[in-house]
Parts: C-alpha cells; structure tokens; sequence
C-alpha cells in the first residue's frame, strides 16, 4: 500500500510539472475512434504486407510456403524484437531465421530470403525516401540551410549507392575503393588507422556484394514473383506512413502527408 500510495503521489506532484504534458491529455481526450481504428488498420496492413513478402521470398527458395497465420505471428514477433532489443532490424532477422530453421527449412535457404526482403526493403525506404527529398527541394518547401542539408545528403545516399553497386558488379573495385578511402582518412588524421577496422570492412564490402548476386540469382529465377515483392515492400513503408498521418488526424494535428 506505501508504494501504491508513493507512486500516486509521485504521479501526482511530478506529472502535472512535465512540459506539455496537459496539452497532451488533451488531444488524447478528444480523440478520433474512428481513425484510430483506421490507423490499427492500416498498421495491420503494412504487417501484412512484410508477412506476405517474407513468405513469398520463403515459398521461393523452398519446395513449400509457411502458413500465412505463422508469418504474420512471426512478422509482429520480429517487429517486437526490433524494438526492444539491441540491434534493431538485425534482431528481428534473427528471431525470423530462428522460427524458420525450426520449421525445418535449410540454413542457407533461409538466408537467401532474408537478403532478399531486406534488399527490397530497403531499397523500397530508400526510393520513397529520396523521391520525398526531390519533391521538397523542387517545390522549395525547405529554407536554405535544409535545402543545402537535403542535396548534401542525396549526394551522400547516391555516393552509398554507387558503393553498394560497385561492391555488387564489381567487387575487386569496390575492394581497392575501400583501401584508397581508408589509406586518405588515415593521411588526414595523421596517423595509422587499426588493421583489425579495415580487414573488417573489407569483410562487409565483400559479403555484401554476395549477397546482392544471391538476391539477384533468386529473383531472376522468379521474375514474376519479383515485381509482387517489390510492390510488397512499398506497401509495407505505405501503409506504416498511412497509420502516421492518420494517428495525426486523429489527434486534431495537422500534418500535410
């Protein structure tokens, strides 16, 4: 009862003291139901979205599909894990590729199609990430020091994307990139960078150039399939969005989407 009684107290003293903690209350009193109803909706389908692509990219380097029930089960699992554990997106591939070796499918399958949904994935946040800051640049919607941030920083995903190409198509290139790079960085510091730092970078660069061939071998193999899963991907970024603006609209905050 003391620690019941503390708490209510603590609560009561400290909570009215937090900056816009009465505003807050306030939007959450006079609420929309009705769209957040239609926000869990369209959180659902964006879930729905990554179940189904993850087990297409399963059904495709295996001879059988897993239930649709037991990837949405293990998609808001994977979804959790991200955002509780350390590491993010690399602990929800783990939980998935743990579920999935206990269903009996190969280890190297399984990787395969965990490369393939996070190159389309990503690649999808990307686009949509990149056509956004093309769109507020070209309606001059930013002043002038986020225009010169925003063209800096599509300089930048267009410098990884070229990295990330080279290190697919060519990567004895994107190979002796890294050691140029890395030889200038230590020149400009003024002094020798740790060994251990580039041999493991150098272990990225070529791991990651496998694994783009292998998620390109395996869409190759379906091309069908392959424009359903990148149509998938968006949907996934698409609806997530669509569940931010509406738990906007549904708070009375006006936001333009």
């Amino acid at each position: 009862m003391l620690m019941v009684g503390s708490i209510g107290l603590a609560l009561h003293l400290v909570l009215p003291q937090v900056p816009g903690v009465e505003r807050s209350l306030r939007l959450v009193a006079g609420i929309s139901h009705l769209l957040v109803g239609a926000a869990f909706v369209a959180e659902l389908a964006s879930e729905l979205c990554y179940a189904e692509l993850l087990g297409h990219s399963v059904a495709a380097t295996n001879a059988r599909r897993p239930g649709r029930w037991f990837m949405l089960r293990l998609t808001v699992t994977g979804y959790g894990a991200a955002h509780v554990l350390p590491g993010g997106g690399a602990a929800a591939a783990t939980v998935a590729y743990d579920a999935l070796r206990r269903r009996g499918y190969g280890p190297a399958k399984v990787g395969v199609a965990l490369v393939v949904v996070s190159v389309l994935v990503y690649g999808a946040l990307g686009v949509l990430f990149s056509g956004s800051l093309i769109y507020m640049i070209l309606a001059r919607n930013l002043g002038p020091a986020e225009m010169v941030a925003s063209i800096l920083l599509l300089a930048a995903m267009a410098g990884v994307a070229l990295g990330v190409y080279a290190a697919y198509r060519r990567p004895t290139l994107a190979r002796n990139m890294v050691e140029r790079v890395w030889r200038r960085a230590g020149g400009l510091l003024g002094r020798r960078l740790p060994p251990g730092a580039r041999a493991r970078l150098l272990r990225l660069v070529t791991r990651l150039g496998e694994e783009l061939r292998s998620a390109r071998r395996q869409l190759i193999l379906h091309p069908a399939g392959a424009s359903k899963l990148a149509v998938l991907a968006l949907g996934y970024w698409a609806f997530d969005a669509l569940c931010l603006i509406l738990m906007f609209a549904a708070l009375g905050v006006a936001a333009d989407p």
